[in-house]
């Protein structure tokens, strides 16, 4: 649970302007202390007029928490990578979540999200790995094609949806 660095301050700053204007209704937060500190740098939000919701928490990685990547490979040689464009994803992290158990959390909240708030605008601080599959359930992608695209630090997305929920 580690929190911002420096360069993480510096985005949420920088996007700050950039979401001044953006209205919305309810706003959920992971508990991790970076995403909390972006809230609250971005938007001016702290709990309880911010949700925590653990649902949106990022990818548990198990038994490779706080590991580096050469780290990994001599303690847990066993790992497979998944390279996709400049990333290369663990497809079975020791004790961890594997991309389909992510999606379905991701589904759960966005599930969650529909029953309590249909017909708002939420917004969502959270973590690359969880949104990228947050964003391939709306789009109806599987976990292995959501990883394909890309979120970057403090990227604003907007998604309108249906009262089915469909994108």
């Amino acid at each position: 649970d580690a929190p911002l660095i420096a360069e993480g301050r510096a985005q949420a700053e920088e996007a700050r302007a950039a979401f001044a204007d953006t209205p919305f209704d309810v706003a959920y937060s992971s508990s991790l202390k970076r995403a909390l500190e972006t809230a609250r740098i971005i938007a001016d939000l702290e709990p309880p007029r911010l949700i925590v919701d653990d649902l949106c928490i990022e990818r548990d990685f198990g038994l490779m928490e706080g590991l580096t990547r050469a780290e990994i490979n001599v303690k847990f040689p066993e790992v497979v990578y998944l390279p996709v464009g400049n990333s290369h994803f663990s497809l079975n992290p020791p004790g961890g979540e594997s991309f389909d158990a992510l999606q379905a959390r991701a589904r759960q909240f966005l599930e969650k999200l529909l029953a309590r708030h249909r017909g708002q605008r939420i917004v969502v601080f959270s973590h690359q790995d969880f949104l990228r599959q947050l964003h391939g359930v709306m789009r109806g992608l599987d976990p292995m094609q959501a990883l394909e695209s890309d979120i970057l630090n403090c990227e604003l997305n907007q998604f309108h949806l249906a009262a089915d929920g469909a994108l």
